[in-house]
């Protein structure tokens, strides 16, 4: 079952590698080059206990323009990803009679390593740029951590495997940043947790 469904688009496959967001406030289209679609697309909230429909190319969610359909080439369409997310994330809780299933457990891990690596550090960073968006989130939260000499530092890309090592969370602290040991292809966090980005992150 795909988690992120917003996340088949073109236009969020990973590596993100763009100049700049796109600014729905100024722009009412994409470039031409990108499909020249609408950056926004008005839509209201659903009924209570209901979801608006997903739509390709776009995320659903409050914005700079109001409620709507906000094209994955604005900052906005992650911003409202990341809120929802993070609720989908957060554990259970076990006095509400919230015990999950593994299956439950596990699909909640995934979501939350998609958050953590890849929808988060997109709505905080500044340009579409997933080597740059990781350590600026990070660096941004004051999450700093100094390497041991033998370890450098470099952009945050998965290996070639397409890995990406992520810190252990523990309830709602904030993981870390990450490094590179020097000769390594490997990207290492404070922890041993790692996650294989679905083929969908991949151009």
């Amino acid at each position: 079952m795909q988690l992120v469904p917003e996340l088949r688009s073109k236009f969020a496959r990973y590596p993100l590698d763009r100049p700049r967001w796109i600014r729905p406030t100024r722009e009412s289209n994409t470039p031409k080059a990108d499909g020249g679609e609408l950056t926004f697309i008005p839509h209201p909230k659903p009924p209570k206990g209901q979801t608006n429909p997903v739509k390709m190319n776009y995320v659903w969610g409050p914005g700079t323009k109001g409620f709507g359909y906000y094209h994955l080439l604005t900052k906005e369409s992650y911003t409202a990803l990341a809120g929802r997310m993070h609720s989908e994330c957060a554990p259970p809780t076990p006095c509400c009679g919230g015990a999950n299933s593994k299956d439950d457990e596990a699909r909640r891990k995934e979501l939350e390593h998609v958050y953590l690596l890849i929808v988060n550090p997109r709505s905080q960073s500044p340009v579409p740029k997933d080597t740059y968006a990781l350590t600026h989130t990070y660096a941004q939260a004051g999450a700093a951590f100094t390497p041991p000499e033998d370890r450098q530092w470099k952009e945050i890309i998965p290996d070639s495997k397409g890995r990406v090592n992520v810190d252990k969370i523990k309830g709602n602290s904030t993981p870390t940043t990450f490094y590179q040991p020097a000769g390594s292809t490997e990207i290492r966090a404070v922890g041993d947790d790692s996650l294989s980005p679905p083929d969908y992150w991949k151009k």
